[in-house]
């Protein structure tokens, strides 16, 4: 299934927009109201729950099987029993996916959400998926119906020695999504130096 795609080692820049608090933990915790000597238990609670405060902590959280099904998280290349790291090369994809996934869910927050970009070196042998749109209109669908699809590559991608894909992104034209599937192939995550984006 792989074979029609051009593979080849790639090094680059991977960039995901995250979702952080707007302070850092200590700030939060203590605005909310939490005893400052309590601040080191409900930092190892939250570090127990897996929510990421920092660059690394949000490549490893992609990475990190949680207790109940769907194991790790869904999407268009993961059915939730691998992991997966959804990154993209340029910011503006990165805001337009996030936006889209924000519009399709309906979980209510109850305070504001903040993102900032991360960046990653991406060291290690990607599938260029891109152009191949008109062939495999799965790959660019607006609805799920494509995911089956994209999962069963990436699925292949995984058996193989594929650590990531460039693919098309469905949310934004012109637009390359890097899903990520091997966490050795990602290095050195840090914020990028650009304003917090409030969606």
């Amino acid at each position: 299934m792989l074979e029609e795609y051009e593979h080849r080692r790639q090094d680059e820049v991977v960039l995901k927009l995250a979702s952080f608090p707007k302070s850092n933990i200590e700030e939060t915790l203590l605005s909310r109201g939490l005893d400052p000597n309590s601040i080191g238990d409900a930092k190892a609670i939250l570090a127990l729950a897996g929510a990421p405060f920092t660059p690394d902590g949000a490549v490893s959280y992609s990475f990190t099987q949680h207790d109940s099904p769907p194991t790790f998280g869904k999407g268009r290349f993961g059915d939730g029993s691998y992991p997966v790291y959804y990154s993209a090369l340029e910011m503006e994809t990165c805001e337009e996916e996030v936006r889209h996934r924000l519009r399709e869910s309906k979980a209510a927050v109850p305070f504001d959400r903040y993102f900032q970009f991360i960046a990653c070196d991406f060291s290690g042998a990607i599938l260029n998926l891109c152009g191949s749109e008109a062939a495999h209109p799965e790959l660019v669908s607006i609805t799920e119906d494509g995911y089956p699809f994209c999962q069963a590559l990436a699925q292949d991608a995984r058996n193989s020695v594929i650590d990531a894909f460039h693919s098309p992104s469905a949310r934004r034209t012109g637009g390359i999504c890097t899903p990520v599937f091997s966490r050795p192939a990602l290095a050195n995550p840090r914020f990028v130096a650009a304003p917090r984006v409030t969606i």
